[in-house]
């Protein structure tokens, strides 16, 4: 029988993986740092148990591979390794504000050097992946006041999804941590973090295996997740690539890191979808690693593959994160109208948006009518209407093909395939006149574009104006007392279109829940530079009726707004 490469198996604690002068890694076809708040608050239970009642818990299976010079690769339990060292860490760097010498004792678990000496570098036990390896060790496991943390990250831009969850993570102990300490005495509060973290170190157990060589580390990484129980279809198919090229995973892992970095603060998970809807066919997430293995199942199509996806990885990103720098000629009207469409709708138009930035394929100014087209189709169909999102995805995606296929080569055939599910005026002006709309963003838009119309303006949301519900949602007593004369239900219509109006920052908060009347003369009448409140200056009541008419009456604007 073939020997599958595992041995050494035994049962061991956190102390003792942490406490030697190893060198933890995560190897290259290991995932980023996933975990989120469900395994945090269950990790922080189990803790908090294991403490209280000084018991033992069974922190699952890891899995290691030793190399010569002491380092260890880390097959199985990256996740859990890591959430423990940002305890240590968490913990020192409360010792440390505390001014209490102990705080070297934490570090000693967390890096490899005497912690008495300031001359030695900094060497980490624990080295995470490429992604998230140097903000591993800035952010958590270099030590500084907690305060002083939150507010270094609090003000840093651009960081990835992945070292977002790290630093969470860190949060997110601390305040429960906060909650179990803030009535103590200074004393209570340290025997009590000593306490929790040597529970953790001594009485959180693992069953701790070794595998022989990278092969057998490789198939047995796949095997332990359970194909896509626990792996994301990112982590499967950069597997099912590297395992492809074989002797040239390197130049593929140079590729596929590149695309991760480019895609730092996207859902890659996503991107792979969009990118199959926009090239190729509709598919279930589940489906497309199956997919992409029938279509790249050979070294030259691998890094064929991987070219693609790091040129539409850009423009991904550029879709999803607006900047002028990015978009050249017309770049602030282009940015505008992707903040715009936003609003409405981040996923559904994407793959239809990828296969047309391009220049080669749609100039700039088609592209920009394609915007256009989108914003006002998405809002008739979508937010308006409510139509089916699955019918939406296929339009896009087929059309997005058709494109990359030449098949279409300007906005004049978009439009022609987007008139086949287009909501007409009539059906649009039915639907708007009965509309609730619960996002403050979503209805600002809204009125902010009708707004403008009737002022002849062309800009954007003013993030000065607010939203003003006329029936608020927390009515005063006179509110009460018509609202029940007039048979009317508050939950009918706060909501509601014609039921929103705007205004600017000072009156909306003097307004607050007060009766209708009362907004009208003090408010309303006194608000002369926004055109959509010239009604409500001189309506005697708040009725349904008024309501009705008001919505109708916005309705018929904005079949002139939002059009193809």
């Amino acid at each position: 029988m073939n020997d599958i490469g595992l041995q050494n198996i035994q049962q061991d604690s956190m102390e003792s993986i942490l406490k030697g002068y190893s060198n933890y890694e995560v190897p290259f076809f290991q995932r980023e740092y996933s975990w989120s708040k469900d395994e945090w608050i269950d990790f922080w239970d189990d803790s908090i148990k294991a403490k209280e009642y000084q018991s033992k818990h069974f922190f699952g299976f890891m899995t290691f591979r030793k190399e010569i010079d002491d380092k260890i690769f880390i097959i199985e339990g990256q996740q859990r390794l890591t959430t423990i060292v940002i305890l240590l860490c968490l913990g020192r760097d409360l010792f440390f504000q505390y001014n209490d010498e102990d705080w070297k004792e934490f570090e000693r678990y967390i890096i490899i050097k005497d912690a008495l000496s300031p001359y030695e570098p900094f060497a980490p036990k624990l080295v995470l992946s490429d992604l998230n390896k140097d903000f591993f060790t800035k952010y958590i496991q270099e030590c500084d006041q907690p305060e002083n943390k939150f507010n270094t990250f609090d003000n840093e831009l651009n960081v990835s999804l992945t070292n977002k969850n790290l630093f969470e993570c860190y949060r997110y102990l601390y305040n429960e941590l906060n909650k179990k300490i803030k009535n103590l005495s200074p004393d209570d509060k340290k025997d009590f973090i000593r306490e929790l973290i040597k529970t953790v170190l001594r009485n959180f157990i693992i069953v701790k295996t070794e595998v022989t060589d990278n092969k057998a580390a490789f198939n047995i990484f796949q095997t332990l997740n359970d194909r896509g129980l626990d792996l994301t279809i990112t982590d499967l198919l950069k597997i099912y690539l590297f395992d492809k090229v074989g002797t040239s995973w390197q130049e593929a892992k140079d590729k596929w890191d590149e695309i991760r970095e480019t895609l730092s603060q996207q859902n890659t998970n996503s991107f792979l979808r969009h990118f199959w809807l926009s090239k190729y066919s509709v598919i279930k997430e589940k489906e497309l690693l199956n997919a992409i293995e029938k279509k790249v199942n050979k070294k030259n199509e691998v890094f064929k593959f991987l070219d693609e996806l790091k040129d539409d990885a850009d423009y991904y990103d550029a879709l999803l994160n607006p900047s002028k720098g990015f978009w050249g000629k017309r770049s602030q009207e282009i940015v505008d109208l992707l903040e715009e469409l936003q609003i409405l709708s981040k996923q559904q138009p994407l793959p239809l948006l990828m296969a047309s930035c391009k220049e080669e394929r749609f100039h700039t100014n088609e592209f920009i009518k394609l915007l256009e087209m989108c914003i006002s189709f998405i809002f008739r169909y979508l937010t308006i209407s409510e139509r089916e999102n699955k019918e939406l995805e296929r339009l896009f995606s087929d059309i997005a093909i058709d494109i990359r296929k030449g098949k279409i080569k300007d906005t004049r055939e978009v439009r022609e395939r987007l008139l086949r599910e287009y909501v007409d005026d009539q059906s649009f002006i039915e639907n708007f006149s009965k509309k609730h709309i619960k996002s403050i963003k979503v209805a600002k838009y809204v009125l902010m574009k009708i707004e403008n119309h009737l002022s002849n303006e062309n800009e954007k949301v003013n993030r000065k104006i607010t939203l003003e519900h006329i029936l608020p949602k927390s009515p005063n007593e006179e509110w009460k007392i018509y609202l029940k004369s007039n048979k009317m239900d508050k939950e009918d219509y706060i909501y509601r279109i014609g039921n929103l109006t705007l205004l600017l920052q000072k009156p909306n908060k003097d307004a607050t829940n007060h009766f209708y009347t009362k907004k009208r003369d003090d408010i309303y009448k006194k608000e002369t530079k926004l055109k959509i409140n010239e009604d409500l200056k001189t309506m005697k009541s708040w009725t349904q009726f008024n309501i009705d008419s008001r919505q109708e009456k916005l309705a018929k604007i904005a079949v002139n707004i939002w059009k193809i």
